[in-house]
């Protein structure tokens, strides 16, 4: 829950040195994709999250973009890989091929977090081997 989207945006300019404070010109859409659930209606920025969706999630490619991306492969598919407690920056760069597109600082979870989020891990290993290993 900590490294949802409503917070790494905000954590990442943090990190780079950027002031970062609540801003007039956002809205937070939730329930209603024309009624803010905080901010105002008529906002530069809109935040679609919950029970609305992202907007933009059932957009297709256009055909001369089709050949820019691949099917999932197999072996990723079936769990689901949102697992905002399995990232490990030597993992990233063993699946991805190097560090460019992530941050190098190190980091650990505490022991709440993984009790909460991965109670099963006291007991076997990750529902995600891919990306645990």
């Amino acid at each position: 829950e900590i490294y949802s989207s409503d917070f790494a945006l905000q954590y990442a300019l943090a990190a780079r040195g950027w002031t970062i404070m609540p801003w007039k010109e956002a809205a937070q859409m939730h329930d209603n994709k024309e009624i803010p659930l905080a901010g105002p209606k008529d906002a530069a920025f809109r935040h679609y999250s919950g029970p609305v969706g992202k907007p933009t999630y059932e957009m297709k490619l256009r055909k001369e973009d089709v050949r820019l991306v691949k099917d999932q492969p197999a072996k990723f598919r079936g769990k689901d890989s949102n697992c905002q407690l399995c990232y490990n920056l030597t993992r990233y760069v063993e699946i991805y091929g190097s560090s460019d597109c992530t941050s190098e600082v190190p980091f650990t979870y505490s022991g709440l977090l993984l009790e909460r989020y991965h109670p099963e891990l006291k007991s076997r290993m990750c529902d995600l081997p891919w990306l645990c290993e």
